[in-house]
Formats: structure tokens, sequence, C-alpha cells
């Protein structure tokens, strides 16, 4: 009898995990539509997607890249260089530090996890259930909750492969987070609607970034300590050069006029950064370099 019951259980768990549509979150064309909500009350849009790749150490990683409001109209910025391994977690490449991980979708009841800025802080799995998702396929659903501020109520939910539904982007960051609150509004894939209204009606979609092909710029030397050397196709016709910090904040900003441009970059503290480089077609390309 307890034999039967047990085999009954494991072919139960078989169907059960058979059902679950296991994505990843680094899938090309990953698309996450937020809304965020400050302190003050102001709301503002943004959106989320994955687009391109790039080798670092040997990895795969892909690009994650971010606009505010309507993505057709606004600027893109290169936001993260991700990468997720076989265990379903989650990393973001930040240049000479460990990676940081960002999402655990292998986690189970019972498991902690720690804040990637502050140590201190924890939270624990409570419960793992599933969700249906638009197409009718299933992903496993994670409840975390706050070991460390357990009276503020802070909780998260997880879909895998989706990630955060409250604390989007953010919540392993900070796990007593009062102030501001980034929900997820809807997630597509290459256009289709998989997470919130089925007809999009709160989502924005897009088919591409519309990068520059990286093959015609070229950036040198790469690391430098003073000065970067910029060498492109003068038919792209590049309108704006800015330079961002790996947060991508605009620090400088340049204008160019031929093929050739030469940066001085000796002022810059040490640490990783990112020339984006814009062309009247409003096209654009990243390319990181390290200041030593």
């Amino acid at each position: 009898m307890k034999l039967k019951t047990t085999f009954s259980i494991l072919i139960f768990i078989f169907l059960f995990c058979q059902n679950l549509n296991s994505q990843s979150f680094v899938d090309e064309g990953n698309q996450w539509s937020l809304v965020s909500y400050a302190f003050n009350g102001n709301a503002y849009n943004s959106t989320y997607r994955i687009e391109g790749d790039t080798l670092i150490n040997g990895i795969v990683h892909k690009k994650m890249w971010h606009t505010n409001e309507d993505p057709s109209i606004g600027n893109w910025t290169l936001e993260k260089i991700i990468r997720e391994d076989s265990t379903q977690k989650v990393f973001q490449h930040i240049g000479i530090i460990d990676d940081l991980l960002i999402y655990d979708f292998g986690l189970s009841v019972g498991d902690t996890i720690f804040s990637n800025i502050n140590p201190d802080e924890m939270a624990i799995v409570g419960a793992i259930d599933s969700i249906e998702l638009n197409d009718g396929s299933k992903r496993k659903r994670l409840d975390l909750n706050s070991l460390t501020c357990p009276n503020l109520n802070d909780s998260e939910y997880w879909i895998e492969g989706i990630g955060g539904v409250s604390h989007a982007m953010s919540f392993i960051e900070n796990f007593c987070a009062t102030d501001i609150g980034r929900f997820l509004r809807c997630f597509s894939n290459d256009g289709s609607f998989l997470y919130g209204p089925t007809d999009g009606s709160t989502c924005f979609i897009i088919n591409s970034t519309d990068e520059i092909e990286e093959s015609k710029i070229k950036v040198f030397p790469n690391p430098t300590q003073d000065i970067l050397n910029l060498e492109y196709d003068e038919m792209l016709k590049i309108e704006e050069l800015n330079i961002l910090n790996f947060n991508g904040q605009v620090i400088k900003s340049f204008q160019v006029e031929n093929g050739f441009s030469q940066i001085n970059i000796s002022d810059f503290p040490i640490g990783v950064y990112y020339l984006k480089i814009e062309t009247v077609k409003s096209e654009f390309v990243f390319k990181k370099f390290i200041k030593l």
C-alpha cells in the first residue's frame, strides 16, 4: 500500500512538472513593461528588453536594454549584462567585481536568500505554486518574504523566467524597501503577451532596439588610461556621443563630424564605462571600455 502511494505521488509530481513551462529569464525577445511609484507619489513607465549577446570570459551573456515611457520613441540604454546558469540563477555582470545574483528560480520552500547589496538582509521562500499564463502554459511561482523586516510585510512573488511582480528587477537589492514600488504590468516575448492583459492594453511592444552593427565601430585602446580612440564608418552619420557610468547615467557628451575621434578620459575615476554612439537616424550602439 505504501509503495503504491509513493508511486502515485511521484507520478503526480512528474505530470505537474511536465505541465510547467520552464523558460529562461534571458531568452531573446523577452520584454517587461513596468510602472514605478516613488515615495512622493509620482509614477512613470519603463520597459526592459533582452536583445543581443556578448562573450565574457568565454561565457555568453545577454544584453538587457531599458527605456522610460514609450520605447518606440524613447532612448534605449544598456541596463544590464546578464546570464542564467543551469540551476536557474540569474547573474548581472559588473566587471572586475564578482557577478551579482539578481534572481534564483531554483529555490525551494524554506530556502533563504541574501540581499546582493546588504548582506545583513535576507528573505525566505514561504511557498511555491504555479501560475497560468495567457497562452495556457504554466510557470512556477515563488512567494518570498522578508526576514529582516517582517513587520513591513515586504514580500514578493517571482514567476519562473519572468521575475518579480511587486518589486520587478529590484527585490533582491533591498528586502526592506518602503519608499518605492516597481510593479510588473505585463510580460511578452516577441510580441506575444504572456502575462498581463491579453490585448496588451497596458504594454508597449517593439521588435528591436535598432542597434547599430558593432562591426562598423572600433573603440581602442581598451583598457586605457587617458585617450580613447573612436573609429567608425562615416556613412553612419553619428550625431552624438555620450559616456555613461556603470549605472547608465550620462557623465559626458560629445559632438563628432568625421570618421575618427579622440576622447580624453584622463580625469575619469578608474572603473567600467559605456560609450553610447547615436546616429541621425536614432540608431545606436554601446561600447564598454575600462579606465585604468
